[in-house]
């Protein structure tokens, strides 16, 4: 397939004044929408983001080169992935939308109903701050990040493959092996569609690929710890250049994206997960506590059966009873998680989710 000659998918119009009203919600449900109109609310997000005043002189890309890339993106999505698949990428993207629109670093999409209208943020820039440290370039790139951030995952985790010494496993050192094959994946497809000319910009080439990189590895659970204590060194005052406090915002946003369904409706996370008894016990393999409890660690499509036949030991633990499921990780989760929540109050307030509260025992 020719991806650069890929036209804009075209719905009618009361098609698309019904997916921009719905993308202005936080309880956004992408699970329930078809794929061509998946593929039209991923292009009405970037194109609202494109109302910026100075986003098109900035960012020098035609939507319909943004159109090429969603689409070839689309395509390396793994349909067959209950969980890492192009619905949760438009559920990150539209959750991190959000934040933006409430910190008022973005319009919302129903700007779009005005033909040519331009948009300016509440806030001016101001480097010492975190979500105004942002500009253009850094609010497109988190775009891309977002839509791009699970690009291409095989339906394994990170730890199922350490323990099985896949070869994508081991190309990486089990190191975040998943995040860096979607940055390279992710970094390819952005140069076919020619959005390489940002990655090779001799100004700010650089950094636009650290900000890319640095987010969507940060989404790997594994090194979670990590960036909660720098977060929070961030939020607490402590000093750092404009670009690491870039780096920080961009990847707070992103992982807060990433674990936002459970401060969805119930009905909208019930839904998200497709709870079932046959998704618990087969489609997933994870357990019903974490089903319900913890977006961000059901990180699993594959059977949990697999790992027995292998004779590997567990990632996960499969049970019909959830007074049985091991609580260790799930706890410490519990902790970090709150932290995360607390922080974004403070970086975005006014953004109508609220913090979730799960009960330990």
């Amino acid at each position: 397939m020719n991806y650069r000659r890929r036209p804009p998918a075209e719905l009618p119009e009361s098609v698309r004044s019904r997916l921009i009203y719905s993308l202005d919600r936080w309880h956004f449900e992408p699970h329930k929408l078809p794929d061509e109109e998946l593929i039209e609310c991923t292009l009405i997000l970037f194109e609202a983001l494109f109302r910026v005043e100075g986003m098109q002189e900035v960012i020098p890309l035609s939507m319909h080169q943004i159109s090429a890339f969603i689409h070839h993106l689309r395509r390396i999505y793994r349909y067959e992935n209950t969980y890492h698949n192009f619905e949760h990428a438009l559920d990150v993207l539209q959750a991190s939308q959000s934040y933006l629109k409430s910190a008022g670093m973005v319009p919302p999409p129903t700007i779009l109903f005005a033909p040519n209208r331009t948009w300016k943020p509440r806030k001016a820039f101001d480097g010492s701050r975190l979500i105004t440290s942002l500009g253009l370039r850094e609010l497109f790139i988190l775009y891309v990040a977002a839509i791009g951030h699970d690009v291409g995952h095989p339906g394994f985790s990170n730890m199922f493959m350490k323990n099985a010494k896949t070869p994508l496993s081991l190309v990486f050192d089990h190191s975040s092996a998943l995040e860096n094959m979607h940055c390279q994946l992710l970094l390819r497809v952005m140069r076919y569609h020619g959005l390489g000319v940002l990655l090779d910009d001799p100004k700010h080439g650089n950094h636009i690929r650290k900000i890319l990189q640095q987010s969507v590895l940060a989404t790997d659970m594994g090194v979670h710890e990590d960036f909660m204590k720098r977060l929070k060194s961030t939020i607490d005052g402590q000093s750092g250049s404009l670009c690491q406090r870039q780096i920080v915002i961009c990847q707070a946003i992103l992982k807060n994206a990433d674990i936002s369904n459970p401060v969805c409706s119930f009905l909208v996370f019930y839904s998200g997960h497709d709870i079932s008894d046959r998704m618990w016990v087969s489609d997933t393999s994870i357990s019903r506590l974490e089903a319900l409890g913890k977006r961000t660690y059901a990180r699993v499509d594959c059977p949990g059966s697999l790992e027995e036949e292998l004779n590997m030991k567990p990632t996960v633990t499969s049970s019909d009873d959830p007074s049985r499921r091991p609580m260790d990780r799930y706890s410490l989760s519990l902790d970090s998680q709150s932290l995360c929540w607390s922080s974004r109050k403070r970086l975005y307030p006014k953004c109508g989710c609220t913090t979730p509260t799960v009960n330990r025992t």
